[in-house]
């Protein structure tokens, strides 16, 4: 079960880049972070996020190359229903990116990343893993009604995204009217 509070995801964020900065240092990568002026809050596990954050930076550190970029950026969206009973509703979304600047990812890895032991296929790369921290990160965004996608950069590397609804009574009431039911 989910322990949630009212989060910071600016929190968030700058917690984890900078638990990251030494690494990221000893590669000469910085961190380009870009946050709305505005505090973003969700209804969040802030321990389990913050993990799913731990994993991105930590692959993007892993997969960078030398004096590299990480671009980490918060933002909000509004989202309105498609078809369904009420299409005039809408929710926001957190938005939360982490792209680098490495080798991307292989569009035959591309559908299996988030898969439990989904792994590069490359068996001379020493930076692939067990296949286990972007499993747990989607059952964890999940958990949080959100989404989490990859996809690659057209300048190069890699771009993960994770959605969180901004309000998840909110969120929940918004995915019944979208199906067109109604809560009871």
């Amino acid at each position: 079960p989910l322990l949630t509070s009212t989060v910071s995801v600016k929190g968030l964020v700058v917690d984890v880049v900078q638990l990251f900065r030494s690494e990221a240092a000893a590669k000469r990568i910085v961190f380009h972070v870009e946050v709305p002026d505005d505090e973003v809050t969700i209804t969040a596990d802030r321990r389990r996020l913050l993990r799913v954050l731990i994993n991105l930076v930590h692959n993007a550190i892993k997969f960078s190359p030398q004096a590299g970029k990480i671009t980490v950026v918060v933002h909000t969206e509004a989202r309105d229903c498609m078809g369904g009973e009420s299409p005039g509703t809408s929710s926001s979304q957190a938005i939360i990116q982490v792209a680098d600047e490495g080798p991307g990812i292989a569009p035959e890895d591309l559908p299996h990343l988030f898969e439990m032991f989904g792994r590069r296929k490359d068996p001379g790369d020493i930076r692939i893993g067990r296949g286990l921290g972007l499993h747990f990160c989607r059952l964890v965004v999940a958990a949080h009604q959100g989404r989490i996608r990859a996809e690659n950069r057209s300048s190069g590397g890699a771009v993960f995204s994770v959605e969180l609804p901004m309000n998840q009574e909110t969120y929940a009431d918004h995915i019944a009217d979208c199906r067109g039911s109604t809560a009871l």
